[in-house]
């Protein structure tokens, strides 16, 4: 049955109510005498006094009825107990619900409305009661229990048109690309159509091939009316079709193709054709063709640049000498310029295992490059590490370096004379 603050109403299914707090539907009675005293039922029990502090009792009572027959008494009762808290004494104070839903008036399906929540009556022990335990106690109520609330009403996401095409992110080749954006109008709202999270798009632009101008091979060095001195090369530049990266090589085809092109080779408007050379002759020095120049060298410490810049070099050597005149030839020819494109490398010794009484001992560079030679240790006073590679840290491999890695491991004494390249 469903208590309310005026009493009982509704019957409604038993598991809703405290399955241990059910009452006993039958219990255990006795028929008195004719000359037994007759005694009332138990009355309720009083209500504990609060608060529930262990200290106070309850007590409930019974009155004759009857009389007993002569000579028996027949006496008021009254039985008390102890208030124990959650058991009979209990405290009581005010829970309010969450909010419910925003309540529309009839047949609307968005705007203004009104959301509400409820008020319980909680016993100390958890339970809710009826709220007129908590409003006999006079407990304040503080909340306020309903207030205004909208519906969105649902809009739908507007978008405005998409834009013209771009141009191509690049003037030619394949990897070029166009987009158009459009933008959002009108957020969405409540349930409306939602905006998509795209609002721009891109394809790739059609194929247009790349020129560009490009030097050809220079040509052997000719000598006018001799066989041998100062003389002249040349060499052609060509128009080259190219799919616009890097790594395509190209291929050469009429230069009416570049005609509207400036004449440019990898950056450089100036554009050279031929240039002096020199045909040896018996006895002269000879060196080779330049090599590439070198990757920039920056001065680094512990692999941050200093700042001062870096260098790149490229060298050629002598590869025919005559005997006889071969004091008179350098042994290398070097050439060098400043750069600021370069990285900070570490560089550290390596070596290899031992083989008897000599091992292989080389510098290397952190990207995997030798920097120098390989040297043989030739003899070796005790074994340190264990075989294969052995990485000695130093700052360029120099042999002081080594030396002072290797003396400071193991006590070793100067090695120097120990080192063949």
């Amino acid at each position: 049955m469903q208590n309310t603050v005026d009493g009982p109403a509704d019957v409604v299914e038993d598991y809703l109510c405290e399955p241990e707090e059910m009452p006993l539907g039958a219990r255990n009675c006795k028929l008195p005498c004719p000359e037994d005293c007759v005694m009332s039922e138990w009355s309720e029990w009083s209500k504990c006094p609060l608060p529930c502090d262990g200290t106070s009792f309850r007590e409930r009572s019974a009155a004759p009825i009857r009389q007993a027959a002569e000579g028996k008494a027949c006496h008021p009762a009254t039985e008390t107990e102890p208030c124990v808290l959650n058991k009979n004494c209990f405290h009581y104070e005010y829970n309010v619900t969450d909010w419910s839903t925003c309540q529309l008036s009839d047949k609307a399906v968005c705007g203004n409305g009104i959301k509400t929540r409820m008020l319980d009556c909680v016993r100390s022990d958890a339970k809710s009661v009826a709220l007129k335990f908590c409003e006999e106690l006079g407990l304040e109520k503080s909340w306020q229990m309903n207030t205004s609330c909208v519906v969105e009403c649902p809009v739908n996401c507007q978008l405005s048109d998409w834009s013209p095409w771009s141009r191509c992110s690049t003037g030619c080749g394949l990897a070029g690309k166009m987009t158009r954006r459009r933008t959002v109008i009108q957020p969405s709202q409540g349930d409306g159509r939602p905006c998509p999270t795209q609002t721009e798009q891109s394809k790739p632009c059609p194929v247009k091939p790349c020129y560009r101008w490009q030097y050809g091979r220079w040509s052997q060095c000719t000598v006018e009316d001799a066989q041998c001195g100062d003389g002249t090369r040349f060499r052609n530049m060509s128009c080259v079709v190219y799919d616009g990266s890097r790594e395509d090589a190209g291929k050469v085809v009429d230069e009416e193709f570049c005609g509207d092109i400036e004449l440019v080779v990898d950056g450089d408007v100036n554009i050279v054709l031929e240039e002096s050379c020199t045909v040896p002759c018996p006895g002269d020095c000879y060196l080779n063709e330049w090599s590439e120049w070198s990757l920039c060298q920056l001065t680094c410490v512990n692999k941050q640049d200093l700042g001062f810049g870096g260098v790149k070099v490229r060298s050629r050597a002598v590869i025919i000498q005559e005997m006889e005149n071969q004091h008179l030839c350098p042994e290398q020819a070097y050439e060098s310029k400043s750069c600021h494109d370069g990285q900070c490398y570490e560089y550290n010794w390596l070596t290899g295992s031992w083989k008897g009484s000599s091992r292989t001992v080389w510098c290397q560079r952190s990207d995997g490059f030798n920097v120098t030679g390989s040297y043989h240790i030739v003899s070796r006073e005790r074994k340190i590490g264990s075989a294969g590679w052995h990485s000695i840290g130093g700052a360029h491999c120099t042999h002081l370096k080594l030396l002072a890695e290797w003396s400071g491991c193991g006590g070793w004494k100067d090695l120097s004379s120990w080192l063949t390249p």
